[in-house]
């Protein structure tokens, strides 16, 4: 663009020979100095490396296999004009002997608005901020005919080879196209997912059932729940945006409405999704507390505080009901106020307390703010239902203030 110009050369697979393997994602001429490393090239230029590794299955196999291409995809932050001067885009890598061919590149565009467009090989195009222009490169060609003999030939693996196969990338293949792939690559069907968007679902599915929540970060936990709502486009820019607008994984199910549709590229079934996993959420950690002994569920009630409450914008204030045996037998909301003052009337909670029977209160409000620090009102709040409490035999155990982060207990900061 008008501010910066880079000239990359991508590397490809080169062929195999008499003897020898071709190598796997090399720079077989001139490359450009430090610009193939993904720290240099994100640091310089407004760009994110999102997917950088070896396109399994390019190398045209035989006797010795030709090397195999790359597959790059690059997320643009800022517009820009890019071109493409590429070959092998009609003419496979050529097979030696009764080696077969390797795979063709292929070029492509995902634009912010989910749609995929094929390149030409010498093509150009601007593109807009959010926008992945993607490549695969060729795989080299194979040579010789698989299991024939060839007298006079070592056919054991020489050093380039060893150190080919030694330095290849360990993570699991994902070819982007079938094994039957045709020489050319055939444009898209109108809403048509592309073979990588579907192997990364895959790959996230697979990692979430074997490893569970905990080995995935918030923006691919995100990433599961919005391939429901989109069943056919790269969700990772939105899964970025909604955690660079929330923060976090619990900001983002927990969010308004409202805020959440500010974000583009969020509507109605995305914002269903998010609150039907809110609202999972919520009454799994209600059900571990309801009808138990609040004492020996104390972690599981500040739990059910954090999780109902923590991300609010606005305050609101509920109450726990407990009986005799300080079992909870109600959990109920009482007031919702602003970001900053929830209106609650002392009389009001005794005599709910009174309809259910109930022997004792815990209150708890949070701070949208996310500092959990009580107010002068808190404090003059708490007292005055403490006292209307008391005159009905009803006992204040604890008032909780839940923060973004933390909670407050009024009780062990010796408030009550």
């Amino acid at each position: 663009n008008d501010e910066f110009q880079n000239y990359e050369t991508i590397a490809g697979g080169t062929g195999a020979g008499p003897g020898f393997r071709g190598c796997d994602a090399i720079q077989s001429h001139m490359t450009n100095t430090r610009m193939t490393d993904p720290e240099i090239l994100e640091k310089r230029f407004p760009v994110r490396l999102e997917e950088f590794r070896i396109r399994h299955d390019s190398g045209g196999t035989g006797r010795w296999r030709g090397g195999h291409g790359l597959t790059r995809r690059l997320r643009f932050l800022a517009p820009v004009t890019v071109t493409t001067l590429s070959n092998h885009r009609i003419v496979p890598p050529f097979g030696v002997d009764g080696g077969a061919p390797g795979k063709v590149g292929h070029n492509w565009v995902e634009l912010p608005d989910g749609e995929i467009r094929e390149m030409k090989g010498n093509d150009e195009i601007d593109l807009p901020p959010g926008a992945v222009f993607g490549m695969n490169t060729p795989g080299g060609g194979g040579w010789g005919a698989p299991d024939t003999d060839y007298p006079g030939i070592n056919h054991h693996c020489g050093t380039l080879i060893c150190m080919s196969q030694r330095q290849e990338f360990s993570e699991t293949p994902l070819p982007l196209f079938a094994p039957d792939e045709a020489a050319g690559a055939a444009v898209l069907a109108p809403g048509t997912r592309p073979s990588y968007i579907r192997d990364h679902r895959k790959r996230l599915r697979e990692r979430f059932l074997t490893g569970g929540a905990t080995a995935m970060p918030d923006y691919e936990l995100l990433e599961l729940v919005l391939f429901r709502a989109i069943p056919r486009r790269d969700v990772k820019p939105l899964a970025r945006a909604l955690l660079d607008q929330f923060g976090d994984f619990n900001g983002v199910v927990s969010a308004p409405m409202e805020r959440l549709t500010t974000v583009s590229g969020v509507g109605e079934a995305v914002v269903t999704e998010l609150k039907i996993i809110e609202a999972a959420a919520h009454r799994l950690a209600r059900s571990r507390v309801m009808r138990r002994q609040v004492l020996s569920s104390w972690n599981a009630l500040l739990d059910y505080c954090r999780t109902s409450m923590a991300h609010r914008d606005t305050e609101q204030f509920r109450i726990f009901f407990l009986d005799t045996k300080n079992v909870l037998i109600a959990d109920e909301e009482q007031a919702r106020g602003t970001v900053d003052h929830v209106p609650v009337y002392p009389r009001e909670v005794a005599k709910r307390a009174l309809e259910l029977n109930a022997s004792a209160l815990i209150l708890v409000h949070n701070h949208p703010s996310g500092d959990p620090t009580p107010s002068e009102s808190d404090i003059v709040m708490t007292r005055k239902i403490g006292d209307a409490a008391r005159t009905m035999g009803i006992t204040l155990h604890d008032h909780i203030i839940v923060g973004k982060s933390a909670e407050i207990s009024f009780r062990s900061e010796g408030y009550i």
